[in-house]
């Protein structure tokens, strides 16, 4: 993925692949941690909850935010 702007730090890659582009040697990033950067980056609490129609909490995003890659 590519990201840019809202408070995304510019001019730097995250994690390393290997030399193939086969597998993840560092960084790996779930989907849950990818929506939970872009939350953060856009002001939004990753950890919230909000309402869902039955009436029950859910938490927007179980991810943990990369915070290295944010301004």
């Amino acid at each position: 993925a590519v990201l840019a702007g809202a408070g995304i730090a510019g001019g730097q890659a995250y994690g390393r692949t290997r030399e193939s582009g086969m597998a993840v040697e560092d960084g790996q990033m779930s989907a849950e941690d990818l929506l939970a950067t872009l939350c953060r980056a856009v002001g939004i609490d990753e950890k919230a909850t909000q309402i869902d129609d039955n009436g029950r909490p859910t938490k927007i995003t179980e991810g943990t935010a990369a915070t290295t890659v944010l301004a």
